[in-house]
């Protein structure tokens, strides 16, 4: 079970990086404030990024219900 959500963090922090944007400021963030990309902000807009997808991952995966095959 822990090898599931070590993967669920893998995929979030792949996907942050490849169609999210990384560790750059989201949008709106980013137009109007020149610093949102200097210091410490980028490992924090990653880091929100990864937790916001495990969030979605998690909600998913309680919120349907589990398919009971049997063999």
């Amino acid at each position: 079970m822990l090898a599931e959500y070590v993967n669920m963090v893998t995929v979030s922090a792949v996907a942050t990086t490849l169609f999210l944007g990384g560790w750059r400021a989201p949008w709106p963030i980013s137009t109007f404030w020149e610093g949102a990309n200097h210091g410490w902000w980028p490992m924090l807009w990653f880091t929100v990024k990864v937790q916001l997808l495990l969030f979605m991952f998690i909600w998913i995966r309680g919120t349907l219900p589990a398919s009971a095959t049997t063999s």
